[in-house]
Formats: structure tokens, C-alpha cells, sequence
């Protein structure tokens, strides 16, 4: 694994940065188990939550690299109960910006394409979308991508969008997919840190062989609010086997057509030596609310010579 101290990560985002920036104190080996807490999602009353949300990613890749960034609102309605853990809702996106950057990443173009609707949804108590309305939406979707990029990019996404994700729920609600894990992870209540080998809940890829670890701590001087993080990630050579496709073809889609060759056995190469996948994610949870304030993930997918992260950040803007 030599390669892999070699990682673009001073371009990127450095996993292992201190540990999850809390105050947290690893159990004592003998030590009783310690309780375990989960924060519940709460919509008020009124059913009504909206999130203002900027993302932004950067590829590097043989000393080039390419930025983007868009922002959008995110608006929730959430209605009735639907027996035994999911709720009904509508979610409207809008204010979608291109803020930097080509008018190529998928997640936008198909957010300013539903600009304005209100879609319906059903979430799992945990505030993750479930399910979706994108099987009727899709054609809507690839009839309207030209209005907002250029031909080809309308054309290669249109054919791609099956791919993206079948149900649609990362394509349309990546957002509050991600965030959901702040409420469906166990966080040890003395602080230390909770490990989880075997993790297959939400996270910005879905493949076997993920672990992940939590930990909490309230803020000082402020009682009502409590900082979560928790980190998701896999070993280097699981992550080339199962995500090493998916590094490819972004790594191809970045060259120039006559390098796209060349690209592809470069790559090949490194993923011999493993990859990088990285989550890290960092929340503000309202204890008086029972909501997520303030959410930031980073997701790292990365070679010795190549490195993709993805940065969303989200404020809750209503209540």
C-alpha cells in the first residue's frame, strides 16, 4: 500500500485529520459497554423544514484539475404518518445557481431541470428519503436537460440517468440522504468513540464492505446543541475492487478524448495498489428542535495519482 501515502490528499482532504474534532475519551478497556443514544428527526408542527445547500467538488488528476460548485433550497413538507416508520411529504427544490464551473454535474442539471415543483416523497423517520417519484420523472428529466447545458452533456446524461441511481432517491435528495445518518447512528453517550465494522445504512456510495464510527458532544456554553461526526470508509483494496468502475469513469470523462486511453491503463495501474474512499461528516444536531442545524460532509474517492472529493455543506434555514 506504499502508493496510497502518496494520495492527492493535499489536493483534497486529508482523512485522517483529528479525530472528528470533539471532545471524546476512548472507553477503558474493562470498562462497562457504554448507553447508547440516537437523535430522533422531529418535523414542527407545521410540517414545514427548508435547507439552503452548497456542494462543490474538485478533480485532480496529472497536475490538472477542475473545480465545481452549485447551491440550491431544499423545501419539506411533511404530512401524514404512514404506519409503522415512514411519513408522507412533498420536497420542492429551488433557487438552483451554477455558482462555478461547467454546467455538467448530473445532481444540478437534474435539480434545475424540477426547479420549482413539488414532489411527492415518503422518508423513514429518520428524515431519509425512501421513496420517489423519479419513474415518472425521468423522461421529464431527459426532455428538459438541454435547456440548461450543451448537447452532448444533455445527451450523455439523458442516457446515463437510469445509472445514477434506479430509485432516484441520491439523484433528486442527496442532501438529506447523507444527513439522515446523524439520526440513524448510535453515538455513545460518555463520548468515546462507537465503531461499526459491518456498515450498510446511507452514505455516498452504497457497496459492501464499509465500516463506520461515531461519536458526540455537547458545545460549551451552548446546552441545547450537540456536535455529531462520524466517518465511513472501507479497506483500500475492497475499495478498488468495488468502486475502482466508477474512479474509471470519472477519470475518462475528465480527459481529452485523445487521452482517454492512456488515462484508463494509468489508472488501471494504481488500482493495484488500492484506492482511497473516504466519508467524513460533521452536524450540528438542535436538542430543543430534535433537528440537524448545520450538516457538512466530505467524500474522498482517490489514487496515487488521481483524487476526486465532494463537499456539501447544508443550513437549516426554516424552522
Amino acid at each position: 500500500m506504499a502508493a496510497l501515502s502518496r494520495l492527492l490528499l493535499a489536493a483534497l482532504l486529508a482523512f485522517a485529520a483529528p479525530a472528528f474534532g470533539l471532545a471524546q475519551q476512548p472507553a477503558a478497556p474493562e470498562a462497562e459497554a457504554p448507553q447508547v443514544l440516537r437523535f430522533r428527526f422531529k418535523p414542527p408542527a407545521d410540517g414545514r423544514l427548508a435547507y439552503r445547500i452548497v456542494q462543490r467538488d474538485r478533480v485532480v488528476f496529472a497536475g490538472t484539475e477542475k473545480a465545481r460548485a452549485w447551491s440550491h433550497v431544499v423545501e419539506v413538507r411533511v404530512g401524514g404518518a404512514r404506519p409503522p416508520d415512514m411519513l408522507e411529504a412533498t420536497i420542492t427544490l429551488s433557487d438552483v445557481r451554477l455558482d462555478e464551473g461547467p454546467a455538467d454535474d448530473p445532481y444540478y442539471l437534474v435539480a434545475k431541470t424540477l426547479e420549482g415543483r413539488a414532489l411527492p416523497a415518503v422518508l423513514h423517520d429518520s428524515g431519509a428519503p425512501v421513496e420517489t417519484a423519479w419513474a415518472a420523472l425521468k423522461r421529464e428529466v431527459a426532455a428538459g436537460l438541454a435547456r440548461h447545458t450543451d448537447p452532448e452533456t444533455a445527451r450523455g446524461l439523458a442516457a446515463a440517468l437510469d445509472r445514477l441511481d434506479p430509485e432516484g432517491v441520491t439523484v433528486l435528495y442527496r442532501p438529506l440522504y447523507l444527513a439522515s445518518v446523524g439520526h440513524l447512528l448510535g453515538f455513545n453517550t460518555d463520548g468515546s468513540v462507537r465503531s461499526y465494522d459491518d456498515y450498510t445504512g446511507p452514505g455516498a456510495v452504497m457497496v459492501d464492505g464499509r465500516w463506520a464510527a461515531s461519536a458526540a458532544g455537547r458545545r460549551e456554553g451552548e446546552p441545547v446543541v450537540l456536535e455529531l461526526g462520524w466517518r465511513i470508509g472501507m479497506d483500500p483494496d475492497a475499495a478498488a475492487r468495488a468502486l475502482g468502475p466508477v474512479l474509471q469513469g470519472l477519470a475518462e470523462a475528465a480527459a481529452r478524448p485523445e487521452d482517454r486511453a492512456a488515462v484508463k491503463a494509468r489508472l488501471a495501474a494504481e488500482l493495484a495498489d488500492g484506492m482511497e474512499m473516504s466519508e467524513r461528516a460533521d452536524a450540528e444536531y438542535d436538542y430543543a428542535l430534535a433537528l440537524i442545524a448545520r450538516f457538512t460532509h466530505r467524500h474522498v474517492l482517490a489514487t496515487a495519482g488521481y483524487g476526486k472529493e465532494a463537499v456539501l455543506e447544508m443550513e437549516r434555514i426554516a424552522p
